[in-house]
């Protein structure tokens, strides 16, 4: 008896320590339907770990797990979002920046699919509707899965794979000046850290335009279509997203896209995908550790293809890779690359994360992407960046800035210009000593990025939101927020002294007049 009492009271104390983290264990519905795989990493590295942690997640989401996960159960839509094509030719890509927000948000319609398609349905008509402890959306070109919180009555948190985007600071009440913010889709971004006079007029007009895009192609439009399945009562999106928002989550951090004011309720975790890298395959580990001169990793991301590059540029790089000691990692879709010379390995997947993290990499040429440029910084590693649309020529802008990057423009890609940027950074010590020290700034946090985003999803749902970490302009009028009432309070003051003053001195000469004019010609008399 003696030897089970200890047993029991240890057994009785690890039950009690396990009762608060069970007691707290939510329900959580994510809502990811729209099929861009580069952002659903970022969305489901926290969701996983969500789920890790013993809440329970429904999943809507277009890339089904091939393996379940405990306290992960997916609503798969892969089937329900008509697009067009998500692989871009190269060509394309490039000459599709010109109408990027008018197209981005004309995919508002393929919403009508979502919310028809079976999985959708049978969601949207449980009856009595499920209890949520939590809502986690995107913030990209419609909001149409708040109809969804709206629907449930549960606190939102929304997930921005980008800084803020401008038509999104409004339900937090959070500042965007374009004077000195970037807008985030500019094929022209601000200069960091100064910026000229053309510059801030293109990115004001940048903002404004995208406001005014977003208002009548994407918020108007879906408002319609999530009525249309909501029922005709439903509030508009923007009051839901105001009311119902706790908090933002953006892929951004301070080291690469620069100092901005945020409030409590914007919450920087770039990088939250990153995780301890795993070993090489080892026919790709082989080929790295034997080249003596350091490898060279070439990626264009999951959307590009580039076998669909114009041959003359990618006889540019295969001939500019052709004259340089190093070894070439080039993820391209094709088993075969005429012209490939022995330093040069082709894969149609390769593991990025892994690969980066590799000491012998020296340079990471890429299109500006948000996974593969944290994944670079966090490393070390410096950039040739290639810029082709959304957010990326701001991405590789800022790094350049730091002196961690140079940009090749796409049009102006040929053999010489890459051997010559390729050589510019290799040669010059001062990219990889400004790449450690990048490298520094963006791991010194005070929680990684994955614990920052866990304890704030905890936070939102310990105090059953948290509407308190927005500020108060979220209650204000546009006109109110630019202090044109108050200016125009203040004009008025001022004008009635101005009037008033001049009435005053009207009267005031017309009074002496009156005393004067008779002094005047009694005198004239007198004389």
């Amino acid at each position: 008896m003696s030897t089970l009492l200890p047993v029991w009271m240890v057994l009785a104390l690890a039950w009690s320590s396990l009762q608060p983290q069970l007691s707290q264990a939510a329900k959580i519905l994510a809502l990811f339907p729209y099929p861009l795989k580069s952002h659903f990493i970022m969305f489901d590295a926290l969701l996983v770990e969500l789920a890790k942690r013993g809440h329970q997640l429904t999943v809507v989401n277009a890339f089904p797990k091939k393996q379940p996960i405990a306290n992960y159960t997916e609503v798969d839509v892969s089937g329900c979002f008509r697009l067009p094509s998500l692989r871009f030719e190269i060509e394309r890509a490039f000459s599709y920046h010109s109408s990027l927000l008018r197209d981005l948000f004309s995919y508002v319609e393929a919403y009508d699919n979502i919310f028809a398609c079976e999985p959708m349905r049978q969601l949207s008509n449980i009856s009595p509707p499920p209890h949520f402890d939590l809502v986690i959306t995107e913030i990209f070109s419609s909001d149409a899965m708040l109809g969804y919180v709206h629907r449930f009555g549960a606190p939102l948190i929304s997930f921005c794979s980008t800084p803020l985007l401008t038509w999104a600071s409004d339900r937090v009440g959070n500042p965007d000046n374009p004077s000195y913010i970037p807008f985030s889709y500019s094929d022209r971004p601000l200069d960091t850290p100064c910026s000229t006079l053309a510059q801030r007029a293109y990115n004001a007009y940048a903002y404004l335009l995208s406001r005014v895009k977003y208002k009548f192609f994407s918020e108007k439009k879906t408002d319609t279509i999530v009525r249309r399945h909501f029922g005709s009562d439903t509030p508009s999106l923007r009051q839901i997203s105001v009311e119902n928002t706790s908090l933002i989550f953006t892929f951004s951090h301070l080291s690469i896209n620069s100092a901005k004011p945020m409030v409590p309720g914007v919450v920087e975790v770039g990088g939250i995908q990153i995780k301890q890298p795993s070993p090489l395959p080892p026919d790709i580990e082989e080929f790295v550790n034997e080249a003596k001169d350091g490898v060279i990793y070439f990626c264009l991301g999951s959307l590009l293809q580039a076998r669909t590059m114009p041959v003359e540029k990618r006889n540019a790089f295969l001939k500019a890779f052709s004259q340089i000691p190093q070894r070439v990692l080039w993820k391209y879709e094709e088993d075969d690359l005429p012209g490939k010379t022995d330093n040069i390995m082709i894969r149609k997947w390769m593991p990025q994360r892994d690969i980066l993290a590799h000491p012998n990499v020296r340079l990471f040429i890429a299109h500006g992407g948000a996974l593969g440029l944290n994944e670079a910084v966090y490393e070390g590693v410096p950039i040739l960046g290639i810029p082709f649309w959304v957010d990326q020529t701001l991405n590789i802008k800022s790094v350049q800035a730091a002196g961690v990057a140079e940009m090749l423009e796409y049009p102006k890609i040929s053999a010489e210009e890459v051997l010559s940027k390729i050589k510019k950074i290799l040669n010059d010590d001062r990219y990889k000593r400004n790449a450690e020290r990048l490298k520094a700034i963006y791991q010194d946090r005070p929680l990684s990025a994955m614990e920052t985003a866990i304890y704030w999803t905890e936070y939102v749902i310990r105090h059953k939101g948290a509407t308190h970490l927005k500020s108060a302009a979220v209650r204000l009028y546009w006109f109110q927020y630019l202090l044109l009432d108050t200016l125009a309070f203040f004009a008025f003051i001022v004008l009635s002294m101005v009037f008033f003053i001049a009435v005053s001195c009207m009267a005031f000469a017309k009074l002496v007049r009156r005393i004067c004019n008779p002094l005047m010609r009694q005198e004239q008399s007198n004389d």
